[in-house]
């Protein structure tokens, strides 16, 4: 079933070099409809950025880029973490406690046009009971930095690990085979990147990132930056802008605001991330913008799109559409880039 296409019509908003180093005209903000946000990430676009996958009441749900909204796939657990393989297919890692206090969690991939599921693991224990030891786990899903999709494979107890793509098919890019391709391991000198075989890895950066091993790191498609939260670097020179520092006005009521993970627009050197505020006891609200770093220059979207509360911000693969959800609702907004 197809809902009814939901267009937010908004002023035609042309941001120029004074507003944004990159020159666009928002043309439209689309309401797509509820989001479930306790999953990473809360939606994805498809590789080929006509679909906009997301989670909601009713399980897997997509969305075309008019709005257009049906569900794809109904599943038992909790969803915890997903990713696109191909425009066809997602990859689900869910759990669950039931009423025995038995832990569950399934590692699954999804056909979205069918909904037939297909369980790569499916394992459980006793609530507050360690893992046995000849169980095998999993964790993830992950993408690499060349953009297949895959998960470790855990055993002995988290000690031992080992990456695996979903089908060799799914997981080969640029002619490289999973194990040829690399992920972003940090160090306490530095940032590396490493094959996911373990033989090789190459230092990118100097910088020590011992403070930042929890946090999601992404690195820009031409491997010249990568962003830690707040934290934007150049890996030529390791030269850095901390990004909170840039902000300078505090919404009314809040005493301290940080940067949330960001991601990097595909085709332009900008990135776009959200803003956490609060009043120092607990979030006030949060913001989102973007940043182009070729000329420095910050942008807050909530005013462009006249919406509060805008988080999780996230890029379709040509950059032209920017998913994010306010007030535990998602849309895009679609916008024209001017050369």
């Amino acid at each position: 079933m197809k809902s009814t296409l939901k267009l937010l019509l908004i002023p035609l908003l042309l941001c120029t070099s004074t507003v944004s180093g990159l020159d666009f005209t928002i043309t439209s903000v689309t309401e797509v409809g509820p989001i479930y946000t306790d999953i990473y990430p809360a939606a994805q676009w498809s590789p080929d950025g006509t679909m906009l996958g997301f989670f909601s009441g009713g399980g897997f749900t997509v969305s075309d880029t008019l709005g257009n909204v049906r569900p794809a796939i109904k599943h038992a657990y909790l969803p915890h973490r997903f990713r696109w393989i191909d425009n066809a297919n997602i990859v689900l890692y869910s759990w669950m406690h039931d009423t025995g206090r038995i832990v569950r969690a399934r590692l699954s991939t999804f056909e979205i046009t069918t909904g037939a599921e297909t369980v790569i693991l499916d394992y459980h224990r006793r609530y507050r009971d360690r893992w046995p030891k000849d169980m095998v786990t999993a964790k993830g899903p992950y993408t690499t930095v060349e953009g297949a999709a895959y998960y470790w494979q855990v055993l002995d107890r988290q000690k031992t690990f080992a990456a695996v793509g979903i089908t060799k098919e799914q997981t080969e890019r640029h002619g490289l085979s999973l194990a040829e391709q690399h992920i972003l391991t940090p160090g306490e000198d530095a940032l590396y990147l490493v094959r996911t075989d373990g033989t090789d890895s190459t230092k990118i950066s100097n910088k020590p990132y011992e403070p930042y091993v929890s946090l999601p790191i992404s690195i820009s498609p031409d491997q010249t930056h990568i962003i830690i939260r707040g934290t934007l670097i150049r890996l030529s020179d390791d030269y850095t802008i901390i990004l909170d520092t840039m902000i300078h006005e505090f919404p009314e009521g809040t005493k301290l605001c940080g940067m949330g993970a960001g991601s990097f627009n595909p085709t332009g050197t900008e990135i776009t991330f959200y803003i956490s505020c609060d009043d120092g006891h607990s979030l006030v609200v949060d913001r989102m913008g973007l940043f182009d770093y070729s000329t420095n220059e910050f942008t807050i979207l909530d005013t462009l799109v006249n919406l509060s509360q805008c988080t999780r911000p996230t890029y379709s693969s040509d950059g032209r559409r920017i998913a994010f959800h306010s007030n535990g609702v998602l849309y895009f907004l679609t916008r024209e880039v001017h050369q």
